[in-house]
């Protein structure tokens, strides 16, 4: 039996873990970088309700995952009051909010810029991962310029 708590904390510590040591300079295995930039992907696929996410496939616990992870969409990384009006969501400055774990884990993939780690592995993982998690990019513009960037460089 899985203790979702558990799980989550430890993708979240290792993940954080190593992006920040990648951030501050350390060197790293390309093995630890890819599977960091895999561990923030997988943390936003536990909360997923599609089709395709693992939450459908943890049964039982997906009530406990709904309270861990805030929503769909831009909810998903930001934490915004339940009373504003679903019709005004839209219209918000999600700037003003407190990001959500998920969130967090987003910023510092990009901020970290792991995408410059000298393997193809990695590189391919952190595309995949910002594709996949893009409305991160509507509640903090700041960071489309650095993941645009990290698209374009000389690789």
């Amino acid at each position: 039996m899985l203790d979702v708590d558990v799980v989550t904390q430890a993708l979240s510590d290792h993940a954080h873990g190593v992006l920040i040591a990648y951030e501050n300079g350390t060197q790293l295995t390309w093995v630890d970088a890819e599977l960091a930039t895999y561990l923030v992907y997988l943390y936003g696929e536990l909360g997923t309700k599609d089709k395709g996410g693992l939450f459908k496939y943890l049964g039982r616990l997906s009530t406990r995952l709904t309270g861990i992870f805030a929503g769909q969409g831009r909810a998903t990384f930001c934490t915004v009051p339940k009373t504003i009006p679903k019709a005004e969501r839209k219209n918000i400055d999600y700037s003003e909010y407190p990001l959500t774990p998920q969130g967090e884990m987003m910023e510092l993939l990009v901020r970290s810029r792991i995408s410059t780690y000298p393997h193809p592995a990695v590189a391919a993982q952190f595309f995949e991962t910002v594709q996949r998690y893009s409305d991160f990019f509507k509640v903090r513009k700041e960071w489309v310029l650095p993941a645009l960037e990290a698209f374009l460089d000389s690789r």
